[in-house]
C-alpha cells in the first residue's frame, strides 16, 4: 500500500511538472478589438531566428471587431506588440487587451486605446504606459525650442520613473527590459525632434555639440538585453540612432557591437536588401556579406545572404544577360539575342508606377537623339496588362524607341524566367547590355540624372 501511494504521488508530481512546463513555455493571449480592421502579434520565436513570428491567424474582425485567443510559443521574458502595443510578458502569463479607436491625448491620463489585463497587470501594462507618455504630436515639436523641449522631456522622463518605481519590479530581466524600452522611446522623440525642428539638425557640420551629445545620450548599441524586444521596426530605429551617419565603418561598427544574430541580420538584412534593389552586388553589399561570414553564426541566415550573393552575382559586369523573350505591339515574340551585334538600352518601367511614367519621355528623348546609330538599340518593356499598355502608348507621342512587354501574369513561363535571372523586384530598373550580350550595368541610375548619359557615352567610347 505504501509504494502504491508513493508511485501515485511520483505520477501526480511528473504530470504537474509537465502542466508546469508546459504553462513555462508559453503565453495564453486573448485580444478583443473595436474599430480596428487588423491585429497582428509579433514576438520571438527560437525556431525563427532571422525576425519575429508574427500571429494574425484566427482573428475574426468582421466591421472592425472581433475576438482571438491563443497560445504563444514564449520560453523567455521579452517584449511583444499587440499591434503597436508593447508589452512586457513572462513564459506562463495570461494576457488579455482589449483595444480600441480613442482620441489621442499628449497627457498620459487617458491617453491609451488599449486597455491591458492579466495575472501580473501592473507589469503588463508599464511600457505601453511609457510608450504613451512619450507619443508627441508635431506641433509640439515645431512650436517647441530645444531649450524647451529638454525641459519637456525632463518632466516626462521623471513620471516615467514614477510609473516604473510604482511598478516594484524585482526581476533583473524585467528591469534591465524597462530601463531600455525607456531609452528606445527618449532616443525616438529626440530623433524626430532633431529631424523636424527648423533650427537643428543632427547631421549638419554646424550642429552644436551638445545638442549630438543630447542626442545621443542614451544611445547602447550592444545592450545584451536589445535582442529581446519583438518590435524590429522601433529595434531597428533605435540601432541606426545610435550610430549615426552613414560611414564605410558603420556597418562594420554594428556587426561588431550587436548582440545576437538577429539583431546583425535585420540591421545587415535592410541594407543589403535596400543596396541590392537599387545597386545590385556593388562593393558595399559585399562588405556586408563578408561581414556576415565573420560575425553571424546561425547557419539559417548565413544561407540567406549566400542566396543572396549568388542571385546578384551574374547581374555584374561581364557576364552574360539572360535571353529574354517577350513581346511587341503586334505580338510577335523578341528575343535579346535578335540584337546581338549591338548595344542594348532598356527600361523597365510599368504605367501605374508614377517614377518610370516621369521618366519615360527622357529614356526616350535620349533614344531619339541616337536613332541614327545603328550599333545602339533602345528598349522600352512595360511591366503591364497588355490593354493598359496599348491605351497608353495610343495616347503619348510616339519615340524610336522598341516596345515590349512583360506580363504580370505570375503564371507566364517568361515572366518568370525574367523576374528570375534579372532580379526584378520592381520598377522602374535601367539595364545597359553590350555588343555581345554581356551586362555593362543591370542597375544604371535614373535617365534623368547626368550620371545616366555619362555612362552610357563612356560604353560607346569603348565600342568604337
Amino acid at each position: 500500500m505504501r509504494y502504491r501511494l508513493i508511485l501515485l504521488l511520483a505520477c501526480l508530481y511528473m504530470q504537474m511538472a509537465s502542466a508546469a512546463t508546459k504553462a513555462d513555455s508559453s503565453v495564453d493571449v486573448s485580444v478583443s478589438v473595436n474599430g480596428l480592421n487588423m491585429v497582428t502579434i509579433s514576438y520571438l520565436d527560437r525556431v525563427n531566428p532571422m525576425s519575429t513570428a508574427n500571429m494574425t491567424e484566427g482573428l475574426n474582425l468582421a466591421n472592425g471587431n472581433g475576438n482571438w485567443k491563443g497560445r504563444l510559443k514564449i520560453p523567455y521574458t521579452q517584449v511583444i506588440y499587440i499591434n503597436n502595443v508593447p508589452v512586457l510578458v513572462h513564459p506562463g502569463d495570461q494576457l488579455l487587451v482589449k483595444m480600441s479607436r480613442r482620441p489621442f491625448n499628449e497627457q498620459l491620463v487617458n491617453c491609451e486605446d488599449a486597455v491591458i489585463t492579466g495575472n501580473q497587470s501592473v507589469r503588463l501594462q508599464l511600457l505601453y504606459k511609457l510608450d504613451s507618455l512619450y507619443r508627441f504630436r508635431d506641433s509640439v515639436i515645431l512650436s517647441t525650442s530645444f531649450e524647451a523641449y529638454k525641459k519637456i522631456l525632463e518632466q516626462k522622463h521623471e513620471l516615467a520613473m514614477r510609473l516604473i518605481t510604482g511598478a516594484r519590479l524585482t526581476g533583473k530581466e524585467d528591469i534591465s527590459l524597462t530601463y531600455l524600452y525607456l531609452k528606445m522611446m527618449k532616443m525616438r522623440v529626440k530623433g524626430y525632434y532633431a529631424s523636424r525642428y527648423k533650427d537643428e539638425n543632427v547631421h549638419a557640420a554646424n550642429t552644436p555639440v551638445l545638442f549630438k551629445a543630447w542626442l545621443q545620450e542614451d544611445a547602447e548599441v550592444d545592450h545584451p538585453y536589445l535582442s529581446l524586444i519583438a518590435g524590429d521596426s522601433y529595434v531597428s530605429a533605435y540601432i541606426t540612432g545610435c550610430v549615426p551617419g552613414a560611414d564605410e565603418g558603420r556597418m562594420a561598427y554594428l556587426m561588431e557591437h550587436l548582440v545576437g544574430d538577429r539583431l546583425k541580420h535585420m540591421v545587415a538584412g535592410n541594407d543589403a536588401v535596400s543596396t541590392l534593389h537599387y545597386n545590385g552586388a556593388n562593393e558595399h553589399f559585399t562588405d556586408i556579406y563578408e561581414l556576415i561570414q565573420q560575425k553571424v553564426s546561425q547557419p539559417e541566415i548565413r544561407a540567406y545572404y549566400d542566396s543572396l550573393y549568388h542571385a546578384y552575382q551574374p547581374l555584374n559586369l561581364g557576364h552574360p544577360a539572360f535571353d529574354f523573350t517577350l513581346t511587341d505591339l503586334q505580338g510577335k515574340s523578341v528575343r535579346l539575342s535578335d540584337y546581338k551585334g549591338k548595344m542594348v538600352i532598356i527600361d523597365l518601367w510599368a504605367t501605374w508606377c508614377a517614377t518610370c511614367v516621369a521618366e519615360l519621355p527622357n529614356f526616350e528623348r535620349i533614344a531619339d537623339s541616337l536613332q541614327q546609330d545603328g550599333a545602339i538599340v533602345f528598349v522600352s518593356i512595360a511591366w503591364d496588362e497588355e490593354a493598359v499598355w496599348k491605351s497608353y502608348l495610343d495616347k503619348h507621342p510616339k519615340s524610336s524607341a522598341i516596345k515590349l512587354r512583360l506580363s504580370p501574369d505570375e503564371n507566364d513561363k517568361n515572366m518568370q524566367d525574367f523576374v528570375k535571372h534579372y532580379q526584378l523586384t520592381g520598377v522602374p530598373r535601367y539595364l545597359m547590355i553590350d555588343m555581345e550580350g554581356k551586362f555593362l550595368t543591370a542597375f544604371a541610375p535614373l535617365p534623368s540624372d547626368p550620371v545616366y548619359t555619362q555612362l552610357l557615352g563612356m560604353w560607346m567610347k569603348m565600342r568604337k
